[in-house]
C-alpha cells in the first residue's frame, strides 16, 4: 500500500488505459505516446509493485490475477479523478473570453476600472471591452454582457439589480464657492437641482476639469470628486444637501448570462459597495432629500 502512494496517477492511468484495450499499440495510440514507451513504464510499475499485471503474447495483453484485482480497486478512483480534471478544464473554459459591458465613463471610473487589476489575478483568461455609451437599449443587438447604469431604470426588457447608491454634491472651485451669480454647468439638463445651465456637458471628465479651472459649478457624485475634494481643487457649495442616485447592474431579461459575466458581475458590485462604503467613512452624512 505504501508503494501505491508512491505511484503516479499516469502511470495507473496507463495500466487501465492497456488492461481495457488489450493491446499496447492501441493503448499507446490514445495516450499519444510510443507503445516502446509506454511498455517500459508498465514494466516500470509492475517492478515498484512487486506484481505481475499483464500477460503478454505476440497478439494478445490479458490481465492477470494481481493485474485483475488492481484495476478493479483503482478502475473509480480513476474515473473521479478524470471527471475532476474534466471538470476543471471546463471551469476554466467557462472564465475565458470576452465581457463586452456598456456603461458612462464616469461609471467605468468608478465602477469597473479598479476591478480590473482583480479580474487579472482571480481569472486572468477574462477579456473586458468597456462599451461607453449610456444610450444602448439593446444588449443583445449590441452583443452586450451587462451594463452598469445610474438613475430610475424603467426598461421593462431588462432585470435591474441595484448595487449602490451615489451621492451628488453641488461642487465649485473653493474661489467660487461664495459667488451667488456663478455659471451653472450640468451633465443632464434634467437634473432635479440644475438652473438655467450655461453649459450641458455629458462627460463628467469635463465637467470636473471645467469646475476645478473656475468655469462655474456642478452636480457631480462624491465618488467621483473625493480626490480633488481632498487636494482642495474643489469645495462643496451646500456641504448639507444632496442628491442621491441608484445605481445599477442590468442585462436582458431572458438571456443568458454567462459565467464569466456573472464573475464580472460580482467584482463590479463588491467594488460599487466597497466605495460607497469609503465614501460614508470619509465624509459627513448629509441629509437625504430628494
Amino acid at each position: 500500500m505504501s508503494a501505491l502512494k508512491q505511484i503516479p496517477f499516469d502511470a495507473l492511468n496507463q495500466f487501465a488505459v492497456v488492461a481495457q484495450q488489450q493491446s499496447f499499440s492501441k493503448a499507446a495510440a490514445l495516450l499519444d505516446m510510443q507503445p516502446s514507451t509506454l511498455s517500459r513504464h508498465i514494466a516500470a510499475l509492475e517492478k515498484t509493485l512487486d506484481l505481475r499485471l499483464l500477460q503478454r503474447t505476440t497478439r494478445t495483453v490479458t490481465l492477470t490475477q494481481d493485474g485483475a484485482a488492481l484495476l478493479e480497486k483503482i478502475a473509480p478512483l480513476l474515473e473521479d479523478l478524470g471527471q475532476i480534471t474534466r471538470t476543471a478544464a471546463e471551469s476554466k473554459r467557462a472564465m475565458s473570453g470576452l465581457v463586452r459591458i456598456a456603461t458612462s465613463a464616469t461609471m467605468a471610473e468608478i465602477c469597473i476600472v479598479p476591478v480590473l487589476p482583480m479580474l487579472r489575478t482571480q481569472f486572468p483568461e477574462i477579456r473586458v471591452e468597456l462599451v461607453l455609451n449610456p444610450q444602448i437599449t439593446d444588449m443583445r443587438k449590441d452583443r452586450v454582457d451587462f451594463a452598469v447604469r445610474a438613475g430610475n431604470l424603467e426598461d421593462q426588457t431588462q432585470i435591474a439589480r441595484k448595487i449602490a447608491t451615489h451621492e451628488f454634491q453641488l461642487y465649485s472651485a473653493p474661489s467660487e464657492q461664495s459667488h451667488e451669480s456663478a455659471r451653472e454647468l450640468t451633465f443632464d439638463p434634467q437634473f432635479p437641482s440644475a438652473r438655467a445651465p450655461t453649459l450641458i456637458c455629458e462627460d463628467f471628465f469635463i465637467l470636473r476639469n471645467l469646475v476645478i479651472a473656475g468655469e462655474g459649478r456642478a452636480w457631480m457624485p462624491v465618488e467621483f470628486c473625493l480626490e480633488a475634494e481632498q487636494s482642495k481643487q474643489l469645495v462643496r457649495v451646500t456641504p448639507n444637501n444632496s442628491e442621491f442616485f441608484d445605481v445599477f447592474i442590468a442585462y436582458p431579461k431572458g438571456s443568458l448570462v454567462t459565467e464569466r459575466a456573472r464573475a464580472v458581475m460580482k467584482l463590479v458590485t463588491q467594488q460599487a459597495k466597497a466605495t460607497s462604503a469609503h465614501v460614508s467613512e470619509l465624509t459627513p452624512q448629509p441629509s437625504r432629500e430628494r
